[in-house]
């Protein structure tokens, strides 16, 4: 952490009067390379004449997805007694807040002198967007090396986590959890591991017992299932069989699974996560799984990804960076190009290697049954900065473009073509590259408008910097206006800080380039006056190129068309 700016801190010792008083704020505190906690704030007070002692702390801290974490803890202390509260709010719109306390009263037995104390959890809620959760009173008592546990739970309808059970050195005494229909997403969403997000609803029970002694812990599960268990948002199966266990020499969590759908078995996972190691390893076995999962490493240039695989794959790597190897058969896969708009569908192989994914060569079809051939491959490292090159060639009568004038109103159609072309790119652009022989039944339509005289259709270059130089403007007026309100480096962190997120939030730029063979079993439709209807419609033959960025929204066509 690095602090951003100066911080306070304030205190006195009053002996005569037993007293004493502590208080510290930081404003700004910068985590990492691009988070910042706010406000972050402790004060004690101690009064030795009765006996008490208070503390609260408070901070709001960088949460997921640009959202932050009201954070606030508060103390009191009289005598042999504690109060204690914690309380959240989570900046969403959704809300996600709550306010947990309890008791503690701490004594000493009357015979051993021993240390002893009463945990009592006090009723109370906390909210997980439209659902609250009910915290029930529980009991945890301490007393002679014996823990006992006593209706901790937590809940609403048939949701819950029962906690129960004794602790001791006597490994026959263990404590006991028990699961009924908990949310995962909610626990992998707090550990926030790249491209390891599981979901589903678990019941079972879990237990533990030797928790006094940490290298002979024994934890396991016990009947764990998981209904409708997803992996990165993709349904692998409505019923999973789990099992889990804690091997304290390895600081391992041993996790495997049988995972079914519809009464079929669909995959099998061995593997666990170390702790100790920071690092994580699953081999899964799969059978006509849902492939949906596979959308996050796709997400680049493709979306609605829909089909069966089947195949070995392992999963490996670290909490913050991820691998994949095997050889996965795509039984029915279907994705579609973004941009184009262009569904295909197929059925092949794909090589998962370390750091690529590999697609020797996949036939593909667009929606009417027509075919190209399809290679190429995916680097990355870790899953950090992918890239991807894909050529398809020997395409017949092939899907190439297919959008409407809502999606793009200046220039759309549907274009099929013979030939090949390219995509290429890295997360934030992308470029596309079509070499064809334009088929029958192709429709493409250029609007004109004031932006160009109608008479120019021979060489079009379509232009607008007024938008990128209101935005630039009001950035400066925006930044002006905070030069008096927030110091100068909190204003330099954030003003970096916005611009990494708007890149990363920045949609993709999509570079398109066309080189097309146009006979006059195509259409050709230039509109002279979208709102009066004027319009051109041509047949004919020529050499054509196009070209268009979608960042400065230019279109470039030249060429000979008669």
């Amino acid at each position: 952490v690095t602090l951003l700016t100066p911080v306070t801190v304030n205190g006195y010792v009053d002996g005569d009067n037993s007293t004493a008083h502590l208080s510290l704020f930081a404003p700004y505190i910068q985590q990492g390379k691009d988070k910042l906690i706010r406000n972050t704030f402790v004060t004690a007070q101690i009064n030795g004449t009765s006996h008490a002692a208070s503390l609260q702390a408070g901070t709001v801290l960088p949460g997921k997805d640009n959202t932050d974490v009201d954070l606030n803890l508060s103390f009191l202390g009289i005598n042999d007694n504690l109060e204690a509260y914690v309380m959240w709010d989570l900046n969403r719109p959704t809300a996600y807040r709550g306010k947990v306390g309890m008791t503690v009263d701490f004594s000493r037995d009357p015979v051993t002198n021993a240390t002893q104390f009463g945990l009592r959890v006090m009723p109370s809620q906390f909210q997980v967007a439209d659902a609250v959760w009910d915290v029930a009173q529980g009991t945890v008592d301490y007393s002679d090396g014996v823990i006992n546990v006593n209706g901790v739970s937590v809940g609403r309808g048939d949701q819950f986590v029962n906690i129960n059970g004794r602790a001791s050195k006597n490994p026959d005494d263990r404590i006991t959890v028990d699961l009924s229909k908990i949310d995962l997403d909610y626990i992998f969403e707090t550990l926030k591991i790249n491209y390891v997000t599981f979901g589903g609803k678990a019941s079972g029970r879990a237990f533990a017992s030797n928790v006094f002694r940490l290298d002979e812990i024994i934890a396991r599960t016990d009947g764990l299932k998981v209904q409708d268990l997803t992996y990165n948002g993709g349904l692998l199966g409505d019923s999973a069989d789990l099992f889990g266990e804690w091997l304290p020499k390895q600081k391992k969590v041993a996790i495997g699974a049988e995972i079914s759908e519809a009464g079929k078995h669909r995959a099998s996972v061995k593997g666990g996560v170390w702790l100790g190691r920071d690092s994580l390893a699953f081999d899964m076995d799969t059978k006509k799984v849902n492939i949906a999962f596979m959308q996050p490493f796709m997400s680049a240039f493709a979306s609605d990804l829909k089909g069966r695989a089947s195949g070995k794959v392992k999963l490996y790597g670290t909490f913050s960076d991820i691998d994949l190897t095997g050889r996965v058969f795509a039984d029915t896969i279907a994705m579609k190009v973004d941009y184009t708009n262009v569904v295909y569908s197929g059925s092949d192989s794909v090589y998962l290697d370390p750091g690529r994914i590999r697609i020797p060569s996949f036939r593909l079809y667009d929606r009417n049954g027509n075919s190209g051939i399809l290679s190429g491959e995916l680097t990355h490292r870790y899953f950090h900065e992918p890239k991807f090159n894909f050529t398809v060639k020997n395409a017949r009568n092939l899907l190439c473009y297919n959008t409407n004038e809502k999606m793009n109103p200046d220039w759309y159609g549907t274009i099929y073509g013979n030939g090949g072309g390219q995509i290429r790119g890295v997360p934030g652009y992308v470029g596309i590259m079509v070499d064809m022989a334009v088929a029958p039944k192709s429709v493409f339509t250029i609007v004109l408008n004031d932006r160009v005289a109608a008479g120019d259709y021979n060489f079009l270059t379509f232009t607008d910097r007024r938008k990128q130089a209101e935005e630039e403007e009001r950035e400066q007026q925006r930044m002006q206006a905070q030069t008096d309100t927030v110091l100068e480096n909190v204003r330099r962190f954030i003003r970096q800080r916005e611009r990494r997120q708007e890149e990363e939030n920045r949609p993709s730029v999509f570079d398109l380039y066309i080189r097309a063979s146009v006979t006059p079993e195509s259409e050709m439709i230039l509109v002279m006056d979208p709102v009066g209807g004027d319009k051109i419609r041509a047949h004919g033959n020529g050499s054509l190129q196009l070209g268009y960025n979608s960042s400065t929204e230019e279109m470039d066509m030249y060429g000979t068309y008669t």
